[in-house]
C-alpha cells in the first residue's frame, strides 16, 4: 500500500517532487502540464471546499491519489498525495483520492461542511446513485460513506475540466 503524506504547511520535502512526477506520469502527462483551463471557485462562506484528483497509468497499472483543502477564504488547510504501485483503472484511482482526502478533512478535526469535488463523473454519478453498490469501488464507496457521516455535510460535486 503506498504512503499516506499529510501536508499542512506544505513542506518541500525529498518526497514532493518524485511524488509529483509520479502522478504526472500516472496521468499520461509529461514532465511539461498540459494546460487546462479550470477556474477554483471557493466554497460558500462557512465551508470548506475538497478538489481531489486520480492518475492512472495503463502500461504498469500504478496510480496515484491527490487532495487539497481549502477554507472559503481560498485559504491553503491542507493537502495529500500518494502513489500506488498497483492500481486496476482510472474509477480507482478516483475514489482512493477522495478517501484520502476525506481522511485528511476528519484529520484537521473540528466539524465542517464540505464540498467535495473530484472531475470524475462517474464517480460522482456512482456515489449519488448508491443503491448499485457492485462496482469494483464500492468498498471505497462504503469506507467513504462512514467518514461522511462523521462530517455535518458532505456535498459531492463534478468539476468540468476544460
Amino acid at each position: 500500500m503506498g504512503r499516506f503524506h499529510l501536508c499542512i504547511l506544505w513542506p518541500f520535502s525529498g518526497q514532493l517532487m518524485p511524488a509529483l512526477s509520479s502522478w504526472r506520469q500516472s496521468k499520461g502527462q509529461s514532465p511539461e502540464l498540459r494546460k487546462r483551463i479550470h477556474t477554483w471557485r471557493p466554497p460558500p462562506e462557512g465551508m470548506v471546499k475538497l478538489n481531489c484528483d486520480g492518475g492512472f497509468c495503463a502500461e504498469n497499472m500504478t496510480g496515484s491519489t491527490g487532495a487539497v483543502l481549502r477554507s472559503s477564504e481560498g485559504s491553503f488547510l491542507g493537502a495529500v498525495m500518494r502513489g500506488i504501485p498497483s492500481m486496476s483503472s482510472a474509477l480507482v484511482a478516483e475514489s482512493e483520492a477522495c478517501r484520502d482526502g476525506l481522511r485528511l478533512t476528519l484529520m484537521r478535526g473540528g466539524p465542517e461542511h464540505v464540498i467535495l469535488e473530484s472531475d470524475s463523473l462517474q464517480l460522482v454519478s456512482l456515489w449519488k446513485d448508491r443503491c448499485k453498490q457492485r462496482s469494483e469501488i464500492a468498498t471505497i464507496l462504503d469506507e467513504m460513506q462512514e467518514m461522511v457521516t462523521a462530517l455535518p455535510s458532505v456535498t459531492f460535486v463534478h468539476a468540468t475540466v476544460v
